[in-house]
């Protein structure tokens, strides 16, 4: 296989062309809009949380789509190495998917600690200036993303009273990415059919003949409940696209279906032709008789 070779998921038996799934969520809210509770209507039931404590917490973001996310988590054991980064569009990554207004993030330098927090005014910068960075002392929480070994300071407008993104899905989404994670972004381009693969990851090389690739699964998405099941595919794709069966069948199907028409309604013209009308018998307006030859 040619590199890239692309790392899918795919699940069967799950509806994400559903009218009611498709319109569970808050576009306003994806793009890092304030959006007040009253205009989260279209995300119920998920529109807002219970949590433990007994406190009612908004969902940022909210709906069906949003709160399904695929949340496996995997991994190549293997001696290739998987990208998990440019696997969704542009578009989306710059123009649909954006965190709050308010939200602060920002790499430093990681202390020495066990927690991987930051070293003290490490990542101080000038608040307001576009550079995300912080005033010294501000108020703010700690991360250090297991998959690149690099700290962040990082800051959400309303962490009391509302669950974000990477409180839901700890597995998946780092806290400094937030909406901006390209799993979640490839997860909400809704599929058209009941059984789909999306993007995971992009391996970069070639794969001989005799090469073996190995995953790590962690399984947290449970597709029991519907019945489904969940896949790993390898593939690669040409100047025409990737691999899709459906589309070529529909046009075989259709074809077939235009081809029987056309053989009946030819035998019916042979065996009982359609008589013409007599232009005789043609009234442009109502009591006048039509005239020829004029």
């Amino acid at each position: 296989m040619p590199k890239p070779v692309y790392v899918y998921y795919e699940l069967s038996n799950f509806y994400q062309n559903h009218r009611k799934y498709v319109k569970s969520l808050s576009f306003k809210q994806l793009r890092g809009e304030t959006v007040p509770s009253s205009d989260l209507s279209d995300c119920a039931p998920l529109d807002s949380v219970t949590k433990t404590d007994g406190g009612k917490y908004t969902l940022n973001p909210c709906g069906l789509v949003a709160n399904s996310l695929f949340n496996d988590v995997i991994n190549v054991t293997s001696r290739q190495e998987m990208s998990e980064y440019g696997i969704a569009w542009d578009s989306d990554v710059n123009e649909k998917f954006d965190n709050p207004a308010d939200f602060k993030s920002s790499s430093c330098v990681c202390s020495s600690s066990a927690s991987g927090g930051c070293q003290s005014a490490a990542f101080c910068g000038s608040p307001g200036a576009g550079d995300g960075g912080y005033e010294c002392g501000e108020k703010h929480e700690e991360h250090k993303d297991p998959s690149t070994g690099v700290c962040y300071a990082y800051q959400y407008p309303d962490e009391s009273g509302t669950q974000y993104l990477y409180e839901s899905y700890p597995m998946v989404v780092q806290p400094q990415e937030g909406v901006k994670n390209e799993h979640f972004i490839v997860w909400m381009r809704t599929a058209g059919l009941p059984k789909f693969r999306k993007l995971y990851g992009i391996i970069d090389e070639d794969l001989e003949v005799g090469d073996e690739v190995t995953f790590e699964v962690q399984p947290n998405f449970n597709v029991v409940g519907f019945s489904g099941t969940k896949s790993i595919v390898l593939s690669t794709v040409s100047w025409f696209g990737g691999k899709n069966p459906f589309l070529g069948q529909s046009y075989i199907v259709v074809g077939a279906i235009c081809v029987g028409a056309a053989v009946v309604f030819g035998v019916k013209h042979m065996v009982r032709p359609r008589k013409l009308g007599d232009t005789r018998y043609l009234v442009w307006k109502e009591g006048e008789e039509p005239v020829f030859g004029a």
